[in-house]
């Protein structure tokens, strides 16, 4: 169903200095529709929660605190047709618009999400590779086989690992030093008996 929300006119508030709370959508900050949002306190973990919205519906954010606020769609609801109730992580320091596709999910404006969809802040720049899993940067491990150990020692791949090659001495260990004559016989020493 399509909603023309052309000719409707609406407000807009601003509300500064706030301070985000909970650690999921139910006790997290509750946030206004058709209002700018500025969060100064933002302790770890914290975040703020999307209105259920009436139409139209857009909703601001900017965060200007320390650590990364958590936003989060309204109870039940979506961002950008994601998981149900998985909030975004939006840095220190950057801003986003949502806007409202129906009364359970809210789109990000990429224009005004710095840094990444929705605030999300680059993958670490250390040469590895990274992929999204759970809200968090994961190393994505590299294809085929890993290298071995660098320890000195030897080794070989056995039911999918590295394992230490143990190498016997090189050549045959001397004989007994007992005054006796010695000679090689079936892989061992053997005492030569005196001749005639």
């Amino acid at each position: 169903m399509a909603i023309d929300t052309v000719h409707q006119a609406e407000k807009v508030s601003i509300r500064t200095g706030l301070a985000a709370s909970g650690t999921a959508g139910a006790d997290a900050y509750p946030l206004a529709r058709n209002t700018q949002h500025e969060f100064t306190d933002v302790p770890s973990g914290s975040g703020c929660v999307l209105p259920v919205p009436s139409f139209p519906c857009g909703v601001k954010i900017h965060n200007a605190g320390a650590s990364a606020l958590l936003v989060y769609p309204p109870i039940g609801g979506t961002l950008s047709q994601g998981a149900v109730d998985a909030p975004v992580s939006l840095e220190p320091g950057t801003g986003v618009s949502f806007w409202a596709s129906s009364i359970s999910n809210y789109y990000a404006d990429l224009a005004s999400a710095p840094g990444g969809v929705a605030g999300v802040p680059e993958a670490p720049e250390d040469g590895g590779l990274y992929g999204r899993r759970s809200a968090a940067w994961a190393a994505v491990p590299p294809a085929g086989i890993a290298d071995a150990p660098n320890d000195g020692q030897l080794y070989a791949r056995r039911n999918g690992a590295w394992v230490v090659i143990v190498i016997p001495p090189a050549g045959i260990a001397d004989a007994p030093s007992n005054g006796s004559l010695y000679g090689r016989m079936d892989a061992a020493w053997s005492i030569v008996p005196p001749g005639p």
